[in-house]
């Protein structure tokens, strides 16, 4: 999985900026957005 910006690109926003909006795109046949969400949360709980 690969995130809209770099780690270099990220830091040098974060010189500038608070907050920098990041995403990801997720292939998915079945899931929804919000099963995608709970199946990643819960994954860290463990």
């Amino acid at each position: 999985m690969s995130v809209n910006l770099t780690v270099d690109e990220f830091k040098k926003l974060a010189q500038e900026f608070n907050i920098i909006p990041l995403y990801t795109e997720i292939l998915s046949d079945v899931d929804t957005p919000l099963s995608v969400f709970q199946k990643n949360i819960l994954s860290r709980e463990i």
